[in-house]
């Protein structure tokens, strides 16, 4: 085969194979999921800055700041805290449902969001809260609907 046709018999092939691929894996590409350790980030303009997060299964927050479990599954947003006192709180994330999940934390035009979270998996995002409601909620919208219409949602209380 020649230099100049090398690169389009590859695109080609790439292609077929995409195109072949069973709808769920094609999915979980548009979804970014893998099975590497979740770290979560705030959305572009959000005046905390999420902090990668330390493998979930020990999550090492910094000196003073709080830690909140909060688990997701089907349909359901249960943080092991609902009340406390504002500061850095460093929120666990782990999806203990059947079908993939994720967390934003928003409150008011500020929001954090994680990454999607495969069935088994965690995740960790660090905000710096003040007082006020936050609402903690899952954003994905799937085969099964949209999360958060299901009942994927949950308001805390930060004093």
């Amino acid at each position: 085969m020649t230099g100049s046709l090398r690169p389009l018999a590859v695109v080609s092939i790439a292609l077929f194979l995409r195109a072949c691929a069973p709808a769920d894996d094609r999915m979980a590409d548009t979804l970014a999921i893998d099975t590497a350790p979740i770290t979560l980030s705030p959305a572009p303009g959000a005046p905390a800055a999420g902090t990668p997060g330390a493998p979930a299964t020990s999550p090492q927050p910094a000196a003073g700041t709080r830690t909140v479990h909060v688990v997701l599954s089907e349909w359901s947003v249960r943080p092991s805290e609902n009340n406390f006192a504002a500061g850095p709180v460093l929120f666990h994330v782990m999806n203990e449902g059947q079908h993939t999940h994720s967390l934003e934390i928003q409150r008011g035009s500020d929001e954090w969001v994680t990454q999607p979270i495969p069935p088994g998996g965690t995740g960790t995002v660090t905000v710096n809260t003040t007082p006020g409601s936050y609402t903690l909620y899952c954003p994905i919208v799937d085969a099964q609907g949209n999360h958060r219409q299901r009942g994927m949602q949950t308001t805390i209380t930060v004093r």
